[in-house]
């Protein structure tokens, strides 16, 4: 009984650990740095090496603490970092669309974090079909699921991943056309 709750207190924590390290790491991307000089980038290189360092912590300890019976897995935790990252940007972009936030390049209109609406639009196609997986692999889980076989909270969490994943694939096709890049 000990064991068993030892092995699933480490799970969570490698799950913590994980998803921790993969937002920060795919915060360099989101990072805004509006109040600096276009040319200077000294505040985002040192975000940079805060982050990598304290990622790269969390990844030796997430090797210390893993178990070879793990309820996630890395890709999984990668995928889900990258929808959620994609819901901000197009959050971002949907406030920038109807001039809630100011854009980052004084030609147009919708760039998100990034100074191009190019690379901004062509961020948002590729993780379009990641949340198209995901939202297809939770509504298999759901729907091949028993009614009763008492696992009651992953039925919910499956559940809240199908709305999260078309939630963003949503946002991010509302998005993408009004970016009006040739590369997407």
């Amino acid at each position: 009984m000990e064991g068993n709750r030892l092995s699933e207190v480490r799970q969570i924590t490698v799950w913590v650990m994980l998803w921790m390290v993969s937002m920060t790491l795919f915060s360099l991307v989101g990072f805004d740095a509006s109040g600096l000089l276009p040319g200077e980038t000294v505040g985002q290189w040192v975000h940079f090496d805060k982050t990598s360092l304290w990622g790269t912590g969390c990844i030796l300890l997430v090797f210390f603490f893993m178990t070879r019976n793990r309820l996630i897995t890395l890709d999984s935790v990668i995928s889900w970092t990258l929808v959620v990252w994609a819901g901000i940007e197009a959050v971002w972009g949907l406030r920038q669309l109807y001039g809630y936030a100011v854009s980052n390049h004084s030609l147009y209109v919708l760039t998100g974090s990034f100074f191009n609406p190019g690379p901004y639009s062509g961020y948002l196609a590729m993780i379009l079909p990641v949340c198209l997986h995901q939202w297809l692999t939770k509504r298999g889980e759901i729907l091949c699921s028993d009614r009763n076989d008492g696992r009651r909270w992953k039925k919910v969490m499956d559940k809240a991943g199908t709305m999260v994943a078309g939630g963003v694939m949503l946002l991010i096709l509302c998005v993408l056309p009004a970016g009006m890049s040739r590369s997407a």
